[in-house]
């Protein structure tokens, strides 16, 4: 990273390192689901996700539907500075990452919110 950082310097390029997405969702999430890993392991989920990047901040927003109709939204704000692409690829990350902690086996992701 500090070679990085050296090596970017001499071209007037700052590194910033990113700093960590609050880790309460994944706690808030898991609590939702304990009792339903057998539902979680059983059926086809839907994440529809959005990131938005404007100069005043950043965020995420997740929606995951069952096939059976439940539904969990969660809009999170980005702590370091980042463009739309990134933030959209952020939410695809995070989208993932929830629905691979509650042990889904099957699920489609959406990056053009159908909300």
């Amino acid at each position: 990273m500090i070679k990085w950082a050296v090596e970017l310097s001499e071209h007037d390029i700052e590194f910033q390192s990113r700093l960590a997405i609050k880790p309460q969702i994944l706690v808030d999430f898991i609590s939702k689901i304990v009792g339903r890993e057998d539902d979680m392991q059983h059926q086809v989920w839907k994440i529809f996700v959005d990131g938005s990047s404007t100069s005043t901040g950043s965020g995420v927003g997740i929606v995951i539907k069952s096939s059976k109709a439940d539904s969990m939204k969660y809009a999170i704000t980005l702590e370091f500075p980042t463009s739309n692409n990134d933030a959209e690829y952020e939410a695809i990350l995070l989208g993932s990452k929830l629905i691979h902690v509650a042990g889904a086996k099957e699920y489609m992701l959406s990056a053009t919110p159908n909300w």
